[in-house]
């Protein structure tokens, strides 16, 4: 959020706090910075339901005491790398020239650069508010290599995905599929269909298909996301009587967990998300 006019920051970000908690019964860390990058890092240093404000009387003391490694997309091998060119710290790269970074690190330096320094203000754009893709993704406690296990997260993100599109009056002629695995790092594949879709179990029988391209042995995974795109409305109402028959029962259902609370009623093969053993 921009909230470059909003004069009590704090204020705005303990309401925000609560209205997370009052409607899905969570906590949320918070950070206010003057860029995205910033504040995504602030977000980290107070969990649980922690308020960080970086500005310029904290910023330096902050990011010497912070390790380079809790900067978003640091992984372990730029890591690394920033430890061998002497960087530790967020002020360690905070205090690197353009040419330093774009020289060891090449445009993505360049751009971290850039992103650490920027003073952003987010426009907000009107003229067109449609998605162009609905996705939702999930870390795993840890990796695992249950091809079951596996297969109910995907058709859980498929039916959250689903519900969104639906929400929209959406349909998706797309699906992609990513996974993160530690034996095989990120795996990522989308295929464009024929005829689009809103309906979860079809979302999720695609991406088993998507999936199948890895072979019949699933390597442990430690995260999964579900997306579609190439976004469009609903053109035509069903045409054959099983089609119509699977939207009443959709749209019955939507009506239902609407009435009763998100997840009051779900596939049953989702029960198999809780058990990770």
């Amino acid at each position: 959020m921009d909230i470059n006019n909003e004069p009590e920051p704090r204020t705005l970000a303990k309401y925000i706090q609560g209205q997370i908690y009052e409607n899905f019964n969570i906590t949320a860390s918070i950070g206010i910075a003057k860029n995205c990058l910033l504040a995504k890092l602030a977000s980290k240093l107070k969990k649980p339901n922690g308020i960080t404000i970086l500005n310029t009387a904290n910023l330096e003391e902050t990011l010497v005491q912070t390790p380079v490694g809790r900067l978003c997309g640091v992984g372990e091998k730029t890591e690394s790398l920033f430890e061998a060119l002497g960087i530790k710290t967020c002020f360690d790269l905070y205090q690197k020239t353009p040419k330093f970074l774009e020289q060891n690190l090449g445009k993505n330096g360049l751009n971290l650069y850039v992103s650490l320094h920027a003073n952003e203000s987010l426009e907000s754009r009107q003229e067109d508010s449609r998605p162009k893709s609905i996705g939702h993704s999930y870390t795993l406690p840890r990796a695992v290599g249950n091809t079951g296990f596996i297969q109910a997260w995907i058709r859980l993100l498929s039916e959250m995905v689903g519900e969104r599109l639906r929400q929209n009056n959406l349909m998706a002629s797309t699906v992609n599929l990513w996974l993160n695995s530690p034996e095989m790092a990120n795996f990522s594949c989308q295929k464009t269909y024929k005829e689009p879709t809103n309906d979860g179990y079809e979302i999720s029988k695609k991406c088993l298909e998507i999936m199948s391209k890895i072979g019949q042995k699933i390597p442990k995974i430690r995260a999964l996301g579900v997306t579609c795109s190439k976004l469009s409305q609903p053109v035509y109402p069903a045409l054959f009587k099983e089609q119509k028959k699977r939207e009443d029962l959709i749209k019955a259902l939507d009506e239902l967990n609407s009435r009763f609370g998100e997840g009051s009623i779900y596939p049953a093969v989702v029960t198999l998300t809780r058990k990770i053993d």
